[in-house]
């Protein structure tokens, strides 16, 4: 399997991948400019990719499924270093990291742990969105004390009613929420794309062609495997009091399409959190009103 390192060291005649590399360089490029550097942490268990930089307390970015800590989070990472030492990992599987162990949520929490206590960090500010959510909150409640400030975003968490899906899966034509997200060709990316923004990005064929090839082409098999095991992490949660030793805010776009506003709102009266929706953003509002998603977003964590 080639990595993206394969590609982008080694001349490539075709001039679209030189602008996906140009793309990606210039995102590494501003985060070294705002003093956010690159490092990998390796055991015996995972390769940990991650970013990091800034000074002060220590905010946790964990990212969403079927993108990387870049992808996800370059609008946000420059702006908090002001404030904290920022640290967005590649989740196990995603991006640069991968592990020998289960594809499964605890897997996900257990890197977390792991790269935290390589770097001595023994509190921290988290903010989860989507599938980053249920990690986020998966080691809030296993670590008690570790997490003073916990930001949900469009993660509805463990009492998420999964025959709300039912609908969204139907218009889509797929079975299961694994087949809406696991990319095997790159028109699947396209579909992704209208499902998670509410800006419904539109790139030609070639574009999601060059895409899929270089950042959405392995690991199918790792990814559905945690979206099949996903719903059923719920049953390994005794209580959700542990949250309550946090301060949280659950954040959402109004116009998610798939976990709907009223499975947040639910989410956050069960746990006694305060609820913030960003209109006119769907499932990934980070990138469809990043200034509008990040003021909220400093607003919880900085005042």
């Amino acid at each position: 399997m080639k990595s993206l390192a394969f590609f982008f060291r080694n001349r490539i005649k075709n001039p679209f991948r030189r602008i996906v590399y140009h793309y990606v360089s210039f995102k590494l490029r501003y985060l070294r400019k705002n003093g956010i550097n690159s490092y990998t942490y390796q055991d015996e268990d995972f390769v940990i990719h991650y970013h990091m930089g800034g000074k002060g307390p220590v905010l946790l970015f964990i990212h969403g499924f079927a993108m990387d800590a870049l992808m996800n989070w370059a609008d946000q990472l420059p702006l908090f270093s002001g404030h904290f030492t920022v640290i967005a990992p590649d989740l196990q599987w995603f991006g640069k990291s991968y592990s020998s162990k289960e594809p499964v949520l605890s897997t996900q929490r257990e890197a977390i742990e792991r790269l935290l206590k390589e770097l001595n960090i023994e509190k921290v500010q988290v903010i989860g969105q989507s599938y980053g959510g249920f990690i986020a909150i998966d080691l809030a409640l296993k670590n008690p004390g570790l997490v003073d400030k916990l930001c949900i975003a469009n993660s509805p968490g463990p009492t998420f009613d999964e025959t709300t899906l039912e609908p969204l899966l139907k218009k889509n034509s797929v079975a299961t929420v694994g087949d809406l997200f696991i990319m095997n060709t790159p028109l699947d990316i396209r579909r992704l794309l209208y499902v998670a923004s509410y800006k419904k990005p539109y790139f030609p064929n070639f574009v999601l062609k060059q895409l899929h090839e270089l950042f959405f082409n392995q690991y199918h098999k790792e990814w559905r495997y945690m979206l099949d095991t996903l719903p059923g992490e719920k049953n390994h949660i005794e209580s959700l009091d542990p949250l309550h030793n946090s301060t949280t805010m659950v954040l959402w776009g109004e116009e998610d399409e798939l976990f709907m506003k009223s499975e947040g709102e639910k989410f956050a009266r069960i746990i006694g959190s305060p609820f913030v929706s960003i209109p006119k953003a769907g499932h990934a509002s980070q990138l469809d009103d990043p200034k509008a998603f990040n003021r909220e977003v400093k607003k919880f964590f900085v005042g």
